[in-house]
C-alpha cells in the first residue's frame, strides 16, 4: 500500500511526465546546434531544419497594379508534425523601410482581436505586414492587412503535440516570412510585434532570420519564465480565474466597440487547435522554456517590453529576466495578461511603432541611445532601462 510520502513521489513522477522540463524537451526535439554572430557576439542557437522550402504555397487571385493584392494559400505544407493552410492579402512594397510582422498568443486562433494592429500598420501607416500563428487549426480565414499570413500549423496527431517546441514556432514562423519576404518582394528588415506566447518565440527568432534583421521587437506580456511545478498549480488557478475575469471585460469592450467579428475569431474549439494549444503549447509554456531562450537571445537586439503589473505570470518584479543592453521594459500597473490586446494596448503598440518610424527614417536606420529610449518610453509606465538596473 502506498503511503502519503510514496503517493507524492508517484504523483510527482506523474505531473514531471506530463510537464517536463524545457532542457528534456529541447533535448527530445533532436535539434542541431549551430552558430551565428549578431553584432559583435557569436550565439549557439537550435534549428530544427525548417527552412524556406518547407514552405509551399499557391496563388489563387493575383490583380497585379500599383498595389498588388494576391490571395496566397499555404496547401499541404508539412512542417515538422505540422500542417499548414495560409490566406494572405498582399500588398507590395511601398517604399517603406521594414515588413511589419506579428503572431499569436497562447490559445488565439487567427481570427483575432489583434487584426486590428495589422489593419492600422497596413492602411494608417502604410507597411507591408505579415500576421502569423504556427499552432492554429481549422478554416477559420479573415484576411484583413496589407499581408495578412495565416499558417495553420495545426496537429493532426498527439504525438506532434507533445513534439512542439518554443524555438521550433520560432523558426517555423521565420521561414514563412522569409518565403513571403523574398517572393513577393517585400521589405527584408522587419519591425516584430510579439504579445504572449509569441513575445516568448519571438526572443529567438534573430536567429532563423535568412536575410535583413529584425531592427525592433517590440514584445508585451512574455510569460512563464520558470518551470510550472506542482506546487505552482494553485497560483497558476489564481492567474486564470484574474485572466477570465479579464477576458469579460474584454468581451464587453468589443462589443461596445463593434469589434463582434473579430471577438468571436479569438477563441476557438477546433479540435486540431485545442489540441496544439492546449498539449503541445501548455507543456512549452509550462517547462520554462521561455526563461532559457532569453537567457540565450541576442543581448545587443533593440527590444521593448511591456509587462503587466496584475499579471502573476509575466515578471514584473524581475526586469533582470529580460536581459540585454538595447533593451527597455515598462511595466504598466492595473492590467492584467489579456489586456495586451485591448484597444488601448493597441494604441500604445502603435505609439512605439510610430517612434521607431519618426527616428529611423531621419537617419541611416541605426539608433542612437537617445533614439532607443525615446522609442521604448511609453507614457504612464515604470520604466526599466536594463542595462542601468543590473549595473545598480
Amino acid at each position: 500500500m502506498l503511503n502519503t510520502h510514496n503517493l507524492k513521489k508517484v504523483l510527482s513522477k506523474g505531473y514531471d511526465t506530463l510537464m517536463p522540463s524545457a532542457e528534456q524537451l529541447l533535448e527530445a526535439s533532436k535539434p542541431d546546434w549551430k552558430t551565428k554572430t549578431i553584432g559583435d557576439t557569436e550565439y549557439e542557437y537550435p534549428d530544427h531544419g525548417i527552412g524556406a522550402e518547407d514552405i509551399r504555397y499557391k496563388i489563387k487571385k493575383t490583380d497585379i497594379g500599383q498595389f498588388a493584392i494576391g490571395r496566397v494559400y499555404l496547401s499541404d505544407g508539412t512542417v515538422q508534425g505540422f500542417t499548414s493552410n495560409v490566406l494572405s492579402d498582399i500588398h507590395r512594397s511601398r517604399g517603406q523601410a521594414y515588413t511589419f510582422g506579428q503572431g499569436a498568443p497562447w490559445l488565439t486562433p487567427t481570427r483575432s482581436i489583434l487584426e486590428r494592429m495589422n489593419t492600422d500598420v497596413a492602411y494608417e501607416d502604410k507597411h507591408d505586414t505579415i500576421k502569423l500563428s504556427t499552432r492554429n487549426g481549422g478554416k477559420e480565414i479573415l484576411t484583413l492587412g496589407a499581408l495578412a499570413l495565416f499558417p495553420y500549423h495545426y496537429s493532426h496527431t498527439l504525438g506532434a503535440a507533445l513534439n512542439h517546441t518554443l524555438c521550433k514556432g520560432a523558426q517555423a514562423k521565420q521561414a514563412a516570412m522569409g518565403k513571403i519576404i523574398t517572393e513577393f518582394d517585400l521589405p527584408p528588415n522587419q519591425y516584430r510585434r510579439g504579445v504572449s506566447m509569441d513575445g516568448n518565440e519571438l526572443a529567438f527568432e534573430p536567429f532563423y532570420v535568412d536575410q535583413g534583421e529584425i531592427g525592433h521587437s517590440h514584445i508585451s506580456v512574455p510569460s512563464a519564465f520558470h518551470k510550472l511545478e506542482v506546487e505552482d498549480l494553485g497560483r497558476f488557478v489564481e492567474w486564470s480565474v484574474e485572466e477570465a475575469k479579464g477576458t469579460a471585460r474584454l468581451a464587453c469592450e468589443s462589443i461596445r466597440s463593434g469589434d463582434i467579428r473579430q471577438l468571436l475569431g479569438t477563441f476557438s474549439l477546433n479540435p486540431h487547435f485545442v489540441t496544439q494549444s492546449v498539449v503541445g503549447n501548455m507543456r512549452s509554456l509550462g517547462s520554462g522554456a521561455a526563461g532559457d531562450m532569453y537567457r540565450g537571445a541576442p543581448t545587443d537586439t533593440h527590444r521593448t517590453v511591456s509587462v503587466h503589473g496584475n499579471d502573476r505570470m509575466s515578471h514584473a518584479g524581475e526586469p533582470q529576466l529580460f536581459g540585454g543592453s538595447q533593451t527597455y521594459v515598462n511595466i504598466h500597473d492595473g492590467v492584467c495578461h489579456v489586456d495586451a490586446v485591448n484597444a488601448a494596448a493597441n494604441e500604445r503598440d502603435l505609439a512605439v511603432l510610430r517612434r521607431y518610424d519618426e527616428v529611423s527614417a531621419s537617419g541611416d536606420g541605426t539608433l542612437s541611445e537617445a533614439d532607443r529610449a525615446y522609442v521604448s518610453t511609453i507614457p504612464g509606465a515604470q520604466v526599466t532601462h536594463l542595462p542601468n538596473s543590473l549595473a545598480a
